[in-house]
């Protein structure tokens, strides 16, 4: 189940105190790639269960937790591991190419 990154406090205990693999999907609620990647997120999620745990965040409501990362557009996919950045996947992704790279940055970290 992909969660909804809604504050500070959610961020911190389910990105930066997780000590297994998250994905957080910085996206924008106006960006058509960003609503084209959920149902890729929803496979992947599926197909990674208990590998990765999939976020997101909305980079207009939540724009303080975002501006750190020096996002260049989004959507913008984040690998963290134990709370550290591991690699980026940006852009729109079919689900097959989606899930070769996060598996692909997963192997590197």
């Amino acid at each position: 189940m992909i969660c909804d990154i809604q504050s500070e406090k959610e961020f911190d205990e389910k990105v930066g105190g997780a000590e297994g693999w998250v994905l957080l999907d910085f996206f924008a609620s106006w960006c058509r790639p960003c609503k084209m990647m959920v149902p890729v997120l929803e496979k992947a999620d599926e197909a990674m269960q208990g590998e990765v745990a999939f976020c997101r965040l909305d980079v207009d409501a939540l724009e303080d937790l975002a501006e750190p990362f020096h996002l260049v557009g989004v959507p913008t996919f984040i690998l963290f591991r134990g709370g550290m950045e591991k690699g980026r996947i940006v852009g729109y992704h079919d689900s097959q190419t989606f899930l070769e790279k996060l598996r692909g940055l997963m192997a590197e970290g």
